[in-house]
């Protein structure tokens, strides 16, 4: 009814932001960070696209090229004037390959994701390597968020290719994939604005879910946030 068509518009609007984003990375050989960041300042990102948490790049890295990587963003002085010392990625261990927050805005908000390798959970795994094999934006389930901690989210990721290569086939796009332009949202925020917009008997709940079965598990916005204060002790207590 009116509310999908209410949420299916604005995630049209979101994923027009992303769409905005893959055309810096195709119009430059190489996106610098203050390239990333001075792009999102000008279009007003942050006004014109409200909900949104995070935009951040989110970067392949193969296991061969993580050393190297990370000295790169540690001295990486385009935006800071004293790179990044202390930058690790993590979780740690080792992985075939990492798909890892490299450039994020607004960054102080969301400095505990600079990093994060995106391929380690489930979810949000799951969700990029379907992105990248169909060449199609794509959103997670619900996650927990990193920068917010026990806050229900979900992101939409976009995936970017090398220029000129061909994209015809699944094998094709997996060897020219570069990473992703990615958008992360708070649940309770992005479907707070939205339902605004519509006309609710005070005293009636209004639930979300994100599954087949109409339960907690699969609760991710709530009216009542003490609904949702409940499920997230009970995950992370």
């Amino acid at each position: 009814g009116e509310t999908k068509r209410l949420v299916e518009t604005r995630l049209a609007t979101y994923i027009d932001a992303l769409r905005g984003l893959e055309g810096l990375f195709a119009a430059s050989k190489l996106v610098e960070r203050d390239e990333w960041a001075g792009y999102i300042q000008k279009v007003n990102t942050a006004e014109r696209y409200p909900g949104i948490t995070a935009l951040a790049f989110v970067e392949r890295v193969k296991q061969k090229d993580k050393a190297a990587f990370t000295e790169g963003v540690r001295q990486d002085m385009t935006l800071s004037p004293t790179g990044y010392p202390d930058f690790t990625i993590f979780p740690e261990g080792e992985r075939e390959e990492y798909f890892i927050s490299k450039y994020i805005e607004p960054f102080e908000e969301n400095i505990q994701l600079f990093g994060f390798d995106l391929s380690s959970e489930s979810p949000r795994r799951q969700a990029l390597e379907k992105a990248r094999d169909q060449g199609l934006p794509i959103a997670t389930e619900k996650i927990f968020l990193i920068t917010e901690k026990g806050q229900l989210g979900f992101s939409i990721y976009l995936p970017l290719y090398k220029k000129g290569a061909p994209l015809g086939t699944v094998e094709e796009r997996q060897g020219a994939f570069i990473g992703f332009v990615n958008a992360v949202f708070k649940a309770q925020d992005f479907f707070s604005e939205i339902l605004s917009k519509k006309s609710f008997v005070p005293h009636v709940d209004f639930e979300v879910f994100d599954g087949p079965r109409l339960t907690k598990e699969y609760l991710i916005y709530d009216k009542s946030p003490e609904t949702l204060e409940a499920v997230r002790k009970e995950k992370t207590g």
